[in-house]
């Protein structure tokens, strides 16, 4: 009888202590990962993957743990130039004396900037999907930088019709529903990248 040829995918990590997160919750102690199109194929014993799989390309894990991503669900990516800037014994009724500033003169580039430094840290933490609270700018940026990192972000827009501050307003509540029902057309679930999120702040009842 012939042997069964392997079946080709794009990625496969080998040689790593697998930790599944299944049902069972099962742990190898040498275990591999066969992906295709972004999505896993198959988890198990290294033997017996890399009998079943050949990739294109291959991750030796040298022993190092392999699990599922991490899900950061509560990130802002415009402001992660700003971390540290808040003293710890601050009030915080006290804090958009610092973000306001901030957040006012910051350009696309910085917060560009600030959502690829955010995303480097996230995945060099093992983190591979994220939900931003708002950007400073217009979701796709956020999006952009996230899809060059690798992540997959469910984004979002800050939108105050009653803002702290009159400088970081949108406008009136039609007009801040219109923001978000642009989003939600630009942004339709996709397991492989972005999607939006509907995200209301409410300092007071609307009407």
């Amino acid at each position: 009888m012939s042997k069964h040829k392997p079946q080709t995918v794009d990625l496969l990590v080998t040689n790593g202590t697998l930790i599944t997160m299944d049902v069972q919750r099962r742990i190898y102690a040498r275990g591999a990962v066969a992906v295709q199109d972004g999505v896993i194929a198959a988890v198990g014993p290294a033997a017996q993957i890399e009998g079943a799989y050949q990739a294109r390309r291959v991750i030796d894990a040298g022993g190092g743990v392999v699990h599922p991503g991490f899900v950061d669900a509560h990130v802002h990516l415009s402001q992660h130039l700003g971390r540290g800037t808040i003293p710890d014994n601050w009030p915080e009724e006290r804090e958009h004396d610092q973000w306001l500033p901030y957040w006012t003169q910051m350009e696309e580039e910085d917060a560009y900037c600030s959502a690829l430094l955010a995303g480097l840290e996230m995945v060099r933490n093992g983190t591979t999907t994220c939900c931003d609270n708002g950007g400073r700018f217009e979701a796709e940026l956020n999006a952009g930088a996230m899809a060059e990192v690798g992540l997959r972000c469910m984004v979002g827009e800050v939108c105050w019709d009653r803002p702290p501050k009159p400088g970081v307003g949108v406008g009136d509540t039609a007009a801040c529903l219109a923001r978000l029902e642009r989003l939600l057309r630009r942004f339709q679930k996709n397991k492989h990248s972005a999607s939006s999120r509907r995200g209301f702040h409410v300092d007071k009842p609307l009407g």
